[in-house]
């Protein structure tokens, strides 16, 4: 979804999004019940934790209070590819309530998009909007609260 501002190329050799910090891991991608059977069937050793309402991945310790996602091929990216849920799919972008109303922002964890400039972000972000927010509508979980160091881009 976001082949506008970051290629697949720039994000495969990152994969910052797919590693977190044990601080960041309330942040990891919520996955409905299609996904997580596709998941067990890729990795039948995957396991999953309700947290706030929401199944997330349990995260794969890698050290130093590093945490990698269960799907993370290291080699190829990610074992779902196009199944992979919203958020992933529309990372850098993420949907967060700000001010009582629901926003498009842009996750500072992405180390490319402070290459960006902050128009061509709020360009894309535009364009990608409504689509994000029917995505909202469908999957209200998926908004989260807004998080110190989102750039909101956009509101409703």
């Amino acid at each position: 979804m976001t082949e506008k501002i970051l290629s697949a190329g720039e994000c495969s050799r990152c994969q910052r999004c797919c590693i977190f910090e044990s601080y960041e891991l309330r942040l990891t991608p919520a996955v409905d019940d299609i996904l997580a059977g596709r998941a067990k069937q890729l990795r039948p050793d995957v396991r999953f934790a309700d947290v706030d309402g929401r199944r997330l991945f349990m995260m794969l310790p890698i050290g130093n209070d590093m945490f990698a996602c269960p799907m993370l091929d290291r080699e190829k990216g990610c074992m779902l590819g196009e199944d992979k849920p919203p958020e992933c799919d529309m990372f850098p972008f993420v949907l967060t309530e700000c001010g009582g109303r629901r926003a498009v922002a842009v996750s500072s964890a992405c180390p490319i998009m402070s290459e960006r400039s902050l128009r061509q972000l709020e360009e894309t972000a535009r364009e990608l909007s409504s689509q994000l927010f029917l995505i909202a509508d469908r999957r209200p979980e998926l908004v989260r609260r807004y998080e110190k160091g989102y750039t909101v881009l956009v509101t409703e």
